[in-house]
């Protein structure tokens, strides 16, 4: 029997939904035990991982300490808005929205302060830090809308 591992990470009881297993092992369920060591705090834990995953970065995915719950924060920060980006800019074109998504972990990261594009005449793309979350700011010049995406779904 095959397994859907697109929910097999289970940390103190929530199923979390890993979107980085390795591409050839999704679906088959193949995991092995290693041992790996938090990057923050440097604690070893007993991890479950697929071959060729890197035991260390689960092992922090998984620690308790103040720095890695503040990065898996960040993690969930990051993709709720490219998820909330792939809802709202599906009207232009996958490479041109994934290039913009491409940025957002700049931004939330401060390494940028932000970046616009310009799509055309009348609408303009902005990626900005808003309250301490990435935020898409959609702007259409010539009806004076502006359609903010915080990045939060549902």
């Amino acid at each position: 029997m095959v397994k859907d591992i697109s929910k097999i990470r289970d940390i103190k009881g929530k199923k979390v939904d890993y979107e980085d297993a390795p591409e050839d092992l999704k679906g088959t369920g193949e995991m092995e035990d290693a041992s790996g060591t938090c990057a923050y705090c440097g604690q070893s834990r007993f991890v479950k991982i697929f071959p060729g995953e890197d035991p260390d970065t689960v092992a922090t995915r998984e620690c308790d300490c103040g720095e890695a719950r503040q990065e898996r924060e960040l993690q969930n920060t990051i993709h709720a808005t490219k998820k909330g980006m792939d809802k709202r800019l599906k009207n232009i074109s996958d490479e041109l929205r994934e290039a913009l998504k491409a940025w957002v972990e700049p931004i939330a990261r401060s390494e940028l302060d932000s970046i616009a594009v310009k799509l055309d005449a009348v609408t303009s793309i902005k990626i900005v830090m808003k309250k301490d979350k990435p935020t898409c700011i959609v702007s259409k010049h010539d009806i004076q809308e502006i359609d903010e995406m915080d990045g939060v779904t549902e």
